[in-house]
């Protein structure tokens, strides 16, 4: 969660877990939710200490942090960026968009077919190629241009946001995790 967002943020998880017949503890880390907002600057080591305490007074001895796939989906979009920008000196700010509407149409894809693996397919194919589209139409024409790029692109995810918002609603969408990826798992050389 961080400072992103609080424990009310893990709704349609803490269910799931529930059904594995595993204790859940959710909390507010400092200064977000119903937490006591102490003077700052926050850090990741005290939100870690936050972390033990809360588990040390429910008298947890072990324990799976779950959050780990948010920090992931931050790297991804981050490298993402990095990519594009130190291979092909391009400046993309719409990467976001693209990558939700990728995801949108995993979405549709897994809720038509029912393939979890195929929804990963089909949002790969779809922000690949509105990426070949961007590259083509838009970033060949202003190579070497980093500012108005970087307005274009900021105009376009705005486009794009919207007509998701039109086209899909406001509400979250959630594909449902797989049975066999359900709950805690043990992964080697992590204890």
């Amino acid at each position: 969660m961080g400072l992103g967002m609080n424990a009310t943020g893990w709704w349609r998880t803490v269910p799931v877990l529930v059904e594995a017949n595993l204790r859940v503890i959710a909390f507010d880390n400092r200064g977000v939710g119903r937490s006591d907002r102490p003077p700052g600057p926050y850090s990741a080591a005290a939100m870690a200490e936050d972390a033990l305490a809360v588990l040390d007074a429910a008298g947890a001895e072990r324990a799976h942090l779950n959050g780990i796939t948010l920090g992931g989906l931050y790297f991804l979009v981050a490298s993402g960026f990095t990519l594009i920008f130190g291979l092909l000196r391009n400046v993309n700010l719409a990467h976001g968009s693209i990558y939700l509407l990728g995801g949108y149409f995993g979405y549709l894809t897994v809720d038509a077919t029912g393939s979890w693996l195929l929804c990963f397919v089909a949002a790969f194919v779809v922000a690949a190629l509105v990426g070949i589209v961007l590259q083509v139409v838009v970033f060949r024409r202003m190579e070497g241009q980093d500012i108005r790029q970087t307005l274009v692109t900021i105009g376009i995810s705005i486009v794009l946001a919207d007509l998701m918002l039109w086209g899909f609603g406001g509400n979250s969408w959630q594909i449902q995790t797989p049975v066999w990826l359900r709950g805690p798992m043990e992964l080697p050389f992590v204890t």
